[in-house]
């Protein structure tokens, strides 16, 4: 990003930021300002300016300036917005040194989160990595376009459903079903789904669009029949209703070109995390017990 007067805006750190609090830490900018004593006022080499001693950095302005402006896409980028931001970003990084100075930083839940958030930082940045190194040719995305669709005939799928969270509850509908009431009366009163308002309807999908498993139901199917075996996946327990069957147009490959690419680089990803998952030396210890079943503090003490 070009960065617009920073040394005018090092030098004027000191003056009122009239920033609206559009969201809570947002509201930083206007909390405290520094005086042009406080801090250094003319940026020196890489640095806009210390902290008690700490430099802010180009880079480090730069990462929070465009985490902030993706928050607020309309934002401007003139040198007193810019101002705004880099007071925010002094206020941040005062209370972060208070929180070390009281020792926060030691607890385990503040270390085991800041732990995470390096982690998930180093691990995108290892992704981009991957990806920019072995980049997709655009003769592999073709050949995958050719094989997925290249002489094979495309249907869409008009259906309805009937989710629950259980087996024995979607062998329950089904058994309303073989004792004829009607499929859209059955989806109202057991799914889970937001379908269920309108009968269980999803409308007209495509393979593409449907779970595995769905998918391989669907070939047992006749337009107008319901599967009497419950289908299970990840979002619980289904029974499908196909309704009708019809050609769709193959799509182009400028069209597929998009999700092609992202099937590929998650093939990509897929095989770099088993390459090293293959030479990591991994102890799986007991688990603990999930958050929301933990115990607090408070309830244990009561408890007692």
């Amino acid at each position: 990003m070009e960065f617009i007067g920073l040394r005018a805006v090092a030098r004027n750190l000191g003056m009122l930021v009239k920033s609206a609090c559009v969201v809570t830490l947002a509201c930083l900018s206007s909390l405290v300002v520094a005086g042009p004593n406080e801090v250094v006022a003319e940026a020196t080499g890489e640095s806009l300016v210390t902290v008690n001693g700490e430099r802010v950095s180009k880079q480090l302005y730069a990462a929070y300036f465009n985490e902030r402006s993706q928050n607020q896409p309309t934002a401007t980028r003139d040198s007193a917005q810019q101002l705004a931001i880099l007071n925010e970003l002094v206020n941040f990084l005062l209370l972060a040194q208070d929180a070390v100075d009281m020792g926060l930083d030691r607890r385990p839940q503040v270390a085991a989160e800041l732990k995470l958030a390096r982690s998930k930082l180093l691990a995108n940045t290892a992704i981009r990595e991957r990806l920019t190194s072995q980049p997709v040719s655009e003769s592999a995305l073709r050949q995958a376009y050719a094989e997925q669709f290249k002489g094979k005939a495309l249907n869409e799928y008009k259906l309805s459903h009937i989710l629950v969270d259980s087996q024995q509850a979607a062998e329950k509908s089904v058994s309303a079903l073989n004792d004829g009431r009607p499929f859209a009366d059955v989806a109202r009163q057991n799914s889970i789904d937001a379908s269920a308002q309108s009968g269980g309807e999803l409308g007209w999908v495509s393979r593409g669009q449907l779970d595995p498993a769905l998918v391989t139901a669907l070939a047992d199917l006749q337009p107008g029949t319901y599967s009497q075996q419950p289908v299970e996946t990840e979002f619980g327990w289904h029974v499908l209703l196909l309704e009708q069957v019809r050609a769709s147009a193959q799509p182009s490959y400028a069209e597929m070109r998009a999700s092609l690419m992202q099937a590929k680089q998650k093939e990509l990803l897929t095989a770099y995390i088993k390459e090293l998952r293959a030479k990591a030396q991994l102890e799986l210890k007991a688990l603990a017990p999930a958050a929301n079943d933990a115990r607090t503090p408070d309830s244990q003490t009561q408890e007692d």
